[in-house]
């Protein structure tokens, strides 16, 4: 017996959406007569709905091992050093004064929880970074990781990405495109959580906007 088709996916990558005339082709291929197949286009969010529908050792696979809070406490400055190999040579950042972290600001920016948990237990090494930049020879190293971590994020909003997608680019951008161990993700995240609370990276809570 010849295998039936009943639904076609089309996959793409159009941030924005489809435009009319490919949405439109879609809906008229969509169980159109003699073959009636299901004909249903599929973006990035249902791609990161069908990744987080995984399992734990497939998921894994994807997106690599997820650190753990002792991985995280071990982290120290030789891996910190590796996150900032690659974009330690930014350009000069403009003078900007310290501004403190609103409880708020997590809620303000629509981050997941599962973000949001990354996030709080990436705070828990933020004092090694803070070491990293007190002691590195050239003492304008953490505002130019901190200027480039500033336009990068301007870079992604202008593509107007939701803000979970904004910190995986973010997580790439620290970490390079491949998944690495344990300890570099916790070392990246690390990093991602001290801009963070630093006001480097992502919008500020309400009430610290001036």
């Amino acid at each position: 017996m010849e295998p039936v088709l009943h639904e076609m996916v089309f996959v793409h990558n159009a941030r924005n959406g489809l435009s009319p005339d490919v949405a439109k082709k879609l809906l008229d291929l969509d169980k159109s007569p003699p073959f009636e197949v299901r004909v249903e286009p599929w973006g990035f969010e249902e791609l990161r709905r069908k990744v987080f529908s995984l399992g734990d050792a497939d998921l894994a696979s994807v997106l690599g091992p997820a650190p753990s809070c002792q991985t995280i406490m071990n982290i120290g400055i030789p891996e910190l050093q590796v996150v900032f190999k690659g974009i330690a040579a930014a350009a000069p950042p403009e003078p900007a004064e310290p501004r403190p972290v609103s409880h708020l600001k997590l809620d303000r920016n629509g981050l997941s929880e599962a973000v949001k948990t990354l996030i709080k237990q990436g705070g828990l090494r933020g004092r090694v970074v803070r070491q990293l930049f007190s002691n590195w020879p050239d003492p304008e190293f953490g505002d130019r990781i901190a200027r480039a971590f500033r336009d990068k994020y301007a870079a992604l909003r202008a593509l107007n990405l939701d803000p979970n997608t904004v910190f995986c680019e973010l997580q790439t951008f620290a970490g390079g495109a491949q998944r690495g161990t344990p300890e570099h993700e916790s070392a990246v995240l690390t990093v991602l959580t001290y801009l963070f609370e630093a006001c480097e990276i992502f919008e500020p809570a309400e009430g610290d906007d001036q």
